[in-house]
């Protein structure tokens, strides 16, 4: 930025537009480091999603690390708020989508006004969606009189809303994924799998 003021100060000395170029007296301060990223390499995300295929969390996984949605978006999220299908024959086509318009904040709202928006679903949300949903409907036969039915995506084996534990509020309960090999012992983070699409 410097550089840019620098270099402007400089064409306006020269067409006489300024009388003198007063960021050549100033030195440019040296920035505090900021904090590590969270976000995951790409080694690390492809190690989480072959570990999580074919658990319960593979689908939560997924989402969060190709959309980018937020945990408290994803526990709130609805099956009415899903179009795995789409609309191929429109005009445009319009792709499967998600609508993350509400959290499990006090409020129900999102973290923001802004923040309510849909977004298109890659093949591989599509895909691990329809998954979780044949599994969560053999879960549903299961658990029988038990089930509530409040049509959440991610939900307890009784259909109920997936409470974090006291410890670690930001995950998804009961249990995050253990990476294998080159990573073990680093925990899944959901905000890491949140952010890594940025």
């Amino acid at each position: 930025m410097a550089d840019a003021i620098r270099d402007w100060l400089a064409y306006g000395l020269n067409g006489r537009a300024v009388k003198r170029n007063v960021v050549l007296l100033c030195e440019v301060p040296k920035g505090k480091q900021g904090r590590p990223s969270k976000s995951l390499t790409l080694d690390q995300a492809e190690a989480i999603l072959r570990t999580a295929e074919g658990t319960s969390m593979h689908a939560y996984i997924v989402l969060s690390l190709l959309i980018g949605a937020r945990t408290e978006e994803l526990r709130a999220l609805t099956w009415s708020h899903l179009d795995l299908e789409g609309d191929p024959d429109s005009t445009p086509p319009a792709p499967p989508s998600v609508m993350l318009w509400h959290s499990v904040r006090t409020d129900g709202d999102t973290k923001t006004r802004t923040s309510r928006r849909t977004l298109a679903l890659p093949a591989r949300c599509v895909e691990a969606l329809r998954l979780h949903r044949d599994r969560q409907a053999v879960i549903r036969q299961r658990s029988a009189a038990a089930w509530k039915d409040h049509d959440l995506v991610f939900a307890t084996r009784y259909g109920t809303e997936v409470r974090p534990s006291p410890r670690h509020p930001h995950r998804p309960a009961p249990a995050v994924t253990r990476l294998p090999g080159e990573i073990k012992g680093w925990w899944a983070d959901p905000y890491a799998l949140m952010v890594t699409l940025g």
